[in-house]
């Protein structure tokens, strides 16, 4: 299973807004971005995925749940 890593920035914890910095190949890739960002490191995360898997589907409109979208 190949694994991605992506790299979120939140700028009010409060609310939860985040936005997508990245996607890396190993955690260590997005902790050396976060590095880079020496100004402001506070607020990043990174949460791993895998590759070519689904996620959230439930309640998704014309989500693909294991059979073709027009069944």
């Amino acid at each position: 299973m190949t694994m991605v890593y992506l790299l979120w920035h939140e700028d009010d914890a409060e609310t939860k807004d985040g936005e997508l910095v990245g996607v890396y190949g190993s955690e260590a890739e997005a902790a050396s971005a976060i590095a880079r960002s020496a100004k402001h490191p506070q607020g990043f995360s990174v949460d791993a995925h895998s590759l070519n898997g689904e996620r959230w589907l439930a309640g998704v409109p014309g989500a693909f749940l294991g059979r073709a979208a027009n069944d």
